[in-house]
């Protein structure tokens, strides 16, 4: 990934030399997309953190980036966005569940968000509140103890989001029925 993102950051500062935070969120663009193409996608929100900027900042850049690299990035980077069972397992190992645990939660976020998506109940949000408010949901009705506050901090996701997204599965809850 490390390589990956200094390649495309060589390329991209061939045609264009930048400042500021206009350079941060081309750094911040090099890293994303290097991870998307290995596999090991992260959210926006993530990769800015990472870099210590907003997640506006690396929308901003994004654009500027698309259009600088379209001729040396596979442009299906482009239009992929990250899923919810991209992050699934990845949240599942911030909230230190135990591997059995795990299975159940892992394999019951990919039903429920199945059932999200073809119902778009959720949309507008983004992956990360999805994924979480998900997660959030089947812990709790499988009485797996956790604290809506550190999820919320571990997730990198609002508690306020978390409660919204966790209420329209709530409000859904019959959707969900196996």
């Amino acid at each position: 990934i490390a390589e990956s993102s200094k390649h495309f950051y060589v390329e991209m500062s061939k045609h264009k030399l930048s400042r500021g935070n206009v350079r941060k969120g081309l750094i911040a663009c090099c890293i994303y997309y290097s991870c998307k193409h290995h596999n090991v996608s992260r959210s926006i929100k993530e990769i800015a953190c990472l870099c210590d900027i907003t997640p506006a900042i690396l929308n901003n850049a994004n654009k500027i980036f698309q259009d600088i690299m379209k001729g040396h990035i596979n442009e299906e980077l482009f239009n992929e966005s990250i899923q919810v069972d991209d992050l699934t397992s990845r949240f599942c190992a911030y909230l230190n569940l135990q591997k059995q645990d795990r299975i159940v939660v892992i394999k019951e976020t990919k039903r429920m968000n199945d059932i999200i998506e073809n119902s778009n109940i959720l949309i507008g949000k983004t992956p990360s509140a999805i994924t979480a408010g998900i997660l959030l949901y089947i812990l709790s009705m499988y009485k797996i103890p956790f604290q809506k506050k550190n999820a919320s901090v571990q997730l990198n996701v609002s508690i306020v989001t978390l409660n919204k997204v966790i209420q329209v599965i709530n409000n859904n809850k019959s959707m969900f029925d196996n």
